[in-house]
């Protein structure tokens, strides 16, 4: 069966991944019946595919026999009431929370460095495959070629994470916020821990025992399930003033030497990167398909090291994007 003619379904479609991920369905070409699926508080909403209003069905009441393939761009907790009911009734699906994504039998999968374990799961059986987490993606698109010349030792990482990666919430705070600041009005806070307008809150999630954030222990775990545990990983997560667009700042040492221009070589070769000229702010990357990456340059702080720039869109590469390149592996 192929990806864009069978039946699909999107869970979550009212959201911001969701919109993404249901306009990026038409763009690609889908032809075959599409299902927007939501809460009891979405249902009868419509969205918006290509030429037509298609009105959201409740998720709890539907009837996944209609579908082959379910995208699921829900929160954790509804993840996992609702994929298992999907796959009783013989659908593949593709999740993008992060409900399945440590589990050791379930993929977890950013096409351009894992995707051949998945190569066309779907068109055998009904399966479960994770998509990562936002920061997850760009950064292993952009270590694998790297990991591949030096060989990784030791990764330091800082993020620079958009609100929208919290949702319609968190890109309404900021709004509001911003707007309300130059009326000289209360700012308040309901989303995030302090104030996000015109300031960094360096922490994405709670804080565990380890001093971690849930955000940073994602990351470390997700990586390294994905490209294996011979590295050390070390990250900080700070969400900024920034309606789109995911960046991180990274500093990369290797087992071997690799200079600036093997690095640029092997980055301009990989599939899924654009090394652009000057640097690329997030502004620049809203609606690009790619990982930008500038800024590259040696690191002379440590034996064989980098220090690189990266930027991309987090609602498209960062999880709409990555998770149809993941339906489309597993229906090749």
């Amino acid at each position: 069966m192929d990806l864009l003619t069978c039946s699909i379904g999107v869970l979550g479609a009212t959201g911001s991944v969701g919109r993404v991920l249901c306009r990026l369905l038409h763009e690609k070409g889908h032809q075959g019946p599409f299902y927007p699926l939501g809460s009891a508080r979405s249902q009868g909403q419509f969205i918006s595919y290509g030429n037509k209003n298609v009105a959201v069905e409740e998720a709890s009441q539907f009837d996944f026999s209609k579908i082959k393939l379910l995208f699921s761009t829900v929160p954790e907790d509804v993840a996992r009431t609702i994929i298992p009911r999907a796959l009783k009734q013989n659908v593949c699906v593709v999740d993008k929370s992060s409900a399945f994504r440590n589990a050791p039998s379930i993929p977890l999968i950013v096409p351009e460095i894992n995707g051949d374990l998945i190569h066309g799961c779907f068109s055998k059986k009904a399966s479960l495959v994770s998509s990562p987490n936002c920061i997850v993606i760009p950064l292993c698109v952009t270590l694998g070629p790297l990991h591949k010349k030096g060989g990784l030792k030791r990764v330091v990482v800082s993020t620079y994470q958009s609100v929208s990666g919290a949702g319609h919430k968190g890109v309404e705070e900021l709004y509001q916020q911003t707007k309300n600041s130059f009326f000289k009005q209360s700012l308040q806070k309901n989303h995030f821990s302090h104030e996000i307008a015109f300031n960094l809150i360096p922490q994405i999630g709670e804080i565990q025992k380890n001093g971690q954030s849930d955000e940073e222990q994602k990351i470390i775990n997700e990586t390294q399930k994905i490209m294996g545990p011979s590295f050390t990983l070390a990250v900080t997560c700070v969400r900024v003033p920034v309606f789109i667009g995911h960046s991180l700042c990274v500093h990369a040492q290797f087992y071997h030497p690799i200079s600036v221009a093997t690095a640029k070589n092997a980055l301009e070769q990989a599939p899924g990167i654009q090394m652009g000229r000057g640097y690329q702010t997030p502004v620049d990357v809203v609606g690009e398909e790619s990982v930008f990456v500038s800024r590259l340059r040696s690191d002379p702080s440590v034996e064989n090291g980098l220090a690189f720039w990266v930027c991309c869109d987090n609602l498209l590469k960062g999880s709409a994007l990555n998770a149809f390149q993941v339906a489309q592996k597993g229906f090749a």
